[in-house]
């Protein structure tokens, strides 16, 4: 077991959730929707399991980088893209593909359209990608590094960015 496991888990990741909970609030003047605040509670929730399961499974990083790949896509489009999701749970072909388009396209769509955005087709995906994948980052560090200092780095560049 890592020597970060254990009662002391328990603060790294209560201090995970909120300082990624700030990181969260400095996004919501470009989204000010309910989708949003679904969006960030879901994303930092996930972020967290797949980080305490990588450090609790001993993963390496390729094996933690696929896993997050894994979520992102399950929950992505009924989380990000809910206009394409079926049911409003399940996500569709034409989500999938706008979903991981919108990785590469959606920061440049948010930069040129009128804020506050919503959940206007896929541009909730950069806050998805920010959240899960800075939760996943700053979690595996407090967990696993020597320096667990070293997990408010990611949550600074959420709110940075």
């Amino acid at each position: 077991m890592s020597r970060r496991l254990g009662p002391a888990a328990i603060g790294d990741v209560l201090l995970l959730w909120a300082a990624m909970g700030i990181a969260a609030a400095a996004l919501w003047p470009i989204y000010a929707s309910t989708a949003f605040l679904v969006l960030a509670v879901c994303a930092i929730a996930l972020g967290t399991l797949v980080a305490l399961a990588g450090a609790l499974l001993r993963w390496p990083a390729w094996v933690l980088l696929l896993v997050t790949v894994a979520v992102f896509a399950g929950v992505g489009v009924p989380l990000a893209v809910p206009g394409k999701a079926i049911g409003g749970v399940l996500p569709s072909l034409d989500g999938i593909v706008e979903l991981f388009a919108a990785v590469a396209l959606g920061w440049k769509q948010l930069l040129t359209i009128t804020l506050p955005v919503g959940q206007y087709q896929a541009l909730l995906v950069p806050a998805l990608v920010l959240l899960l994948g800075g939760t996943v980052i700053a979690g595996s560090i407090a967990l696993r590094a020597r320096v667990g200092e070293f997990a408010a780095v990611p949550p600074a560049a959420v709110f940075l960015t």
